[in-house]
């Protein structure tokens, strides 16, 4: 796995945990030492992770 996409799944990870929303803050420590490329591609694959998080849920619970 890519030091992007454990970045990324790292990140996930700690929003799922948590209570509340992550802020600026609390990820700009992970992305800063990230040239621009990287650090879109951690926001690409955090959409992609987050989508397929909700259709999974809409999928069980039967949500349209």
């Amino acid at each position: 796995m890519t030091s992007t996409r454990r970045l990324a799944r790292a990140i996930f990870n700690r929003r799922t945990a948590s209570p509340a929303d992550l802020t600026e803050d609390g990820v700009r420590t992970d992305l800063e030492p990230l040239d621009g490329g990287d650090q879109m591609a951690i926001f690409v694959a955090l959409f992609y992770m987050y989508g397929t998080k909700v259709g999974a849920m809409k999928h069980r619970t039967g949500i349209e």
